[in-house]
């Protein structure tokens, strides 16, 4: 459990605001986070080109007949307000009481990072293909035309 934490604080700690032009180099380090940590499992990975930030998809197949489980998420936050409504900074992750505290702890790299490790932590594997599609929601209208 202690990997996984230590995981989720690296991806956490990277202040990825898609809306901030300063955080521009931060959306390129946590795409290639992603790129890194896919590879790492195995997974075949893919920058798909978008106007503003590029989509991470990725996939492990391991029959191309069978069925797909498309997971999607987002790799960018919102911009975390004034520090004072904080009891930590925000990318500074924090466990309190058993729960982590960070910005997109919740929303939305927490969440999508347990897909990525259930997926490959399951006690059984299901006869299907795994494929993640990661993006900034400005690039969402694309979204259907790589799928």
């Amino acid at each position: 459990m202690t990997s996984q934490i230590n995981l989720l604080s690296d991806l956490l700690r990277i202040p990825s605001v898609s809306t901030l032009t300063e955080h521009q180099p931060d959306m390129a380090s946590a795409r290639q986070f992603l790129v890194n940590l896919f590879k790492s499992l195995g997974f075949s990975t893919q920058l798909l080109p978008a106007p503003h930030h590029p989509a991470v998809f990725a996939q492990l197949v391991t029959n191309p007949l069978a069925p797909s489980v498309l997971v999607y998420g987002h790799y960018d936050v919102q911009p975390p307000g004034a520090p004072s409504l904080w009891h930590s900074p925000p990318f500074e992750p924090n466990i309190r009481k058993n729960r982590i505290y960070a910005r997109g702890a919740a929303d939305n790299k927490g969440q999508f990072l347990i897909h990525v490790l259930a997926s490959q932590n399951l006690a059984f594997h299901p006869p299907v293909n795994f494929k993640f599609l990661v993006i900034p929601p400005s690039t969402f209208l694309f979204a259907a035309s790589w799928i």
